[in-house]
């Protein structure tokens, strides 16, 4: 009895189990672009993982049409651990909101992929590759080296692609998602190699693969959790958890000073009431792209939906004047976002400050709430578009 083959197979056979469990989780909820792309990066994974279980089953049998079916399940075996780097570094430009358009889609991703896909075709007929004999016995090529460097060159620029992600956007949350696209790369790079030295007679890739892809999955479960849907922001509950680990931190002498900003649009419920939910959406989407872009600028800054058209940031500095600026500017960028809509909105800003150890996170919120709301009455009142916050609404 082959004791190796049948582990193979065991090891097969858990990992496309596991995989198809992922696979169902991931089409249970709501269709978003990541939850899309994440999934076909899985169906991609447990494509690879039924050639590469063909090629174990096949090699050396020697049954009508054998031949035909090894050869054809080491191509997809080969193409499809390539796609699987291909979609790996789009999904990192997805979770990252790199604008990936059709052409870049094409030429980084795409073009390789047909290049590959040619080689591996003209293989069969020339074997620099890899060979299969009349036995049906699969055997290295003189050029295999370059069958592992096609492999592994998407997951190797994968890896280096998440090393240099910039620090400005290096959040908490960000931090993780980089430490899951490094991880998922390193592993399948580091069991391709265990596979390739041991004469690829144990399918230690597969695992590296599945692993890999395990990873991503919990980082996007426990992203779910903290996630705004409609805006990809921080949720509530995100905010809730962080401005209470940031209150036990200052509590205990942090030198920075900790600054609450509440946002609220001006008028979008006139334009939910006449343009409907899908521009009202639009509109939400908008502001937050803006106060994405913003806020990015800034260090150590948590933003999130707080609920409805409401946003909130959490902001550490030894400078006031910088709340200050920060609350000017995403006031100007909405205005300016809006002025050649069919409609016009705006933004209202109120900031405070956490003092002392007795405040609570809701007193925070409300002393906030209190700046935000007496500006808000204050361009009602003066029918101003844009403001400046006054130098005395600081609490």
């Amino acid at each position: 009895m082959d004791y190796l083959l049948l582990s193979n197979v065991a090891s097969f056979v858990f990992c496309f189990v596991l995989l198809i469990f992922i696979s169902i989780m991931l089409s249970n909820k709501n269709n978003s672009v990541r939850r899309y792309v994440l999934r076909a990066f899985v169906v991609i994974v447990m494509i690879y993982l039924l050639a590469d279980m063909t090629s174990y089953l096949v090699d050396t049998q020697t049954f009508p049409g054998a031949n035909v079916i090894n050869h054809i399940s080491m191509v997809v075996r080969v193409f499809m651990t390539v796609f699987a780097g291909a979609w790996l570094n789009y999904t990192s430009d997805v979770l990252f909101h790199v604008p990936t358009g059709r052409r870049k889609a094409l030429f980084a991703y795409g073009l390789p992929l047909v290049g590959v896909l040619i080689v591996l075709v003209l293989n069969i007929f020339f074997g620099f590759l890899f060979t299969i004999d009349e036995n049906n016995v699969y055997a290295r090529g003189q050029l295999y080296l370059l069958s592992v460097s096609m492999q592994y060159a998407y997951f190797v620029v994968a890896f280096v692609r998440a090393l240099l992600v910039k620090r400005r956007a290096y959040t908490k949350k960000r931090a993780k998602l980089r430490h899951s696209l490094l991880s998922m790369s390193a592993i399948a790079m580091a069991f391709g190699i265990l596979q390739m030295l041991g004469g690829g007679k144990v399918a230690f890739l597969c695992f590296g693969i599945t692993i890999g892809a395990v990873n991503m999955f919990l980082y996007f479960q426990e992203d779910q959790i903290t996630q705004d849907g409609l805006t990809g922001l921080n949720n509530r509950y995100a905010l809730d958890t962080y401005l209470l680990q940031k209150l036990g931190e200052h509590d205990h002498g942090d030198d920075k000073r900790l600054y609450l900003v509440m946002m609220d649009m001006d008028g979008f419920k006139e334009v939910n009431d006449l343009y409907g939910h899908v521009d009202g959406d639009r509109a939400l989407v908008n502001v937050a792209a803006n106060l994405k872009k913003i806020a990015a600028q800034y260090k150590n800054m948590f933003i999130a939906r707080f609920g409805g058209d409401e946003f909130t940031a959490v902001f550490e500095t030894r400078d006031e004047e910088a709340v200050k600026t920060f609350c000017q500017r995403i006031t100007d960028a909405v205005s300016k976002e809006f002025i050649n809509q069919r409609y016009k909105l705006s933004i209202s800003t109120g900031y405070a400050r956490y003092e002392r150890a007795d405040m609570t996170m809701e007193a925070l919120y409300q002393a906030a709430d209190r700046v935000l709301y007496a500006n808000k009455r204050q361009k009602r009142a003066e029918n101003l578009v844009e403001y400046t916050i006054p130098n005395d609404v600081f609490l």
